[in-house]
């Protein structure tokens, strides 16, 4: 997948079918590919530096759409009418690089971080900004974003900063933090909230650390060191509540609610950079830097 210079997939999703396959890469473009076919469906061009999220949009009675973030500053939209695939929309509002996408439940918006300190809300139909949360004056702490995600109730969206705090939005109130919780003494890469809307993960780049927080308690519940040389790209939990994946360097798979440790893939010839769970949790789709997609199921 994507091309050999630069090389890599960067990010990845997996649609509701477990069938199709969105990817962004170092080299600016996004891909749709399906796995059953075996073949790229459609190769995105449009962005002018890496690509670092990717998201499927799938609305009922609607053209499934895909939405990808940036290290140019940009957001894109693109959609699919009778099998092609072409460019929607584009927002450009931010200063700076693009961290990370959450598609809100009702898939009429999207929401995405920069490390410019801001974070906004679009209207996907409408194809048009609808706020940008200002970092809060008097609030002390960095808000120089690292990594973003959102909460499965649609309001609460949490921003991991260069600085290792989630600083915890409610998308209602902008002139106030719904919390600020303490991780990680290094930039948050990558966080995901669970499913059932009680947890938080959280991972850095530079500390092989998982720790997972209680948003009930609003402090770290669960933590783990994995092997010191390890590298973590992604933690992300999986829709179905059962499981949460550690993707990096190899990628483990832990059972929610106890985090016991459930898989270890290490077969890659490249650090992995993300996960997602297919076909009710069945099967998981695994990218990584060494432009492959791996598929994993039962008795591989």
């Amino acid at each position: 997948m994507h091309a050999t210079k630069p090389a890599g997939i960067t990010a990845l999703d997996v649609a509701g079918d477990g069938n199709v396959v969105v990817s962004g890469g170092a080299d600016k473009a996004v891909q749709v590919y399906d796995l059953e076919a075996k073949k790229v469906l459609g190769t995105l061009k449009g962005h002018t530096k890496a690509v670092t999220d990717v998201a499927f949009i799938e609305k009922e009675g609607q053209d499934t759409l895909a939405v990808s973030a940036s290290a140019d500053k940009t957001v894109r939209i693109w959609g699919e009418t009778d099998g092609k695939w072409a460019a929607k929309t584009k927002f450009d509002n931010h200063k700076s690089d693009i961290v990370g996408l959450a598609v809100h439940p009702s898939k009429a918006f999207v929401s995405a971080a920069s490390a410019d300190s801001t974070w906004s809300l679009y209207d996907i139909s409408e194809g048009k900004e609808v706020y940008t949360y200002q970092p809060i004056a008097g609030d002390e702490g960095s808000f120089a974003y690292s990594s973003f995600g959102g909460h499965p109730d649609g309001i609460l969206h949490g921003c991991g900063t260069k600085a290792g705090t989630v600083r915890v939005w409610d998308a209602r109130d902008p002139s106030s933090l719904a919390a600020s919780l303490e991780s990680h003494s290094s930039p948050i890469t990558s966080l995901s909230f669970s499913e059932n809307g009680y947890y938080l993960a959280t991972a850095s780049k530079t500390d092989p650390t998982v720790n997972v927080i209680d948003l009930r308690k609003l402090a770290v519940f669960k933590s783990w060191q994995l092997p010191t040389d390890n590298v973590v790209s992604e933690v992300r939990f999986d829709t179905s509540a059962q499981f949460l994946s550690v993707a990096g360097t190899d990628l483990r798979v832990y059972q929610n609610k106890t985090f016991d440790e459930l898989l270890k893939f290490d077969d890659n010839a490249g650090e992995l950079s993300g996960a997602r769970f297919g076909k009710l949790g069945s099967e998981i789709v695994v990218g990584g830097m060494d432009r492959t997609l791996r598929v994993l199921g039962k008795g591989q």
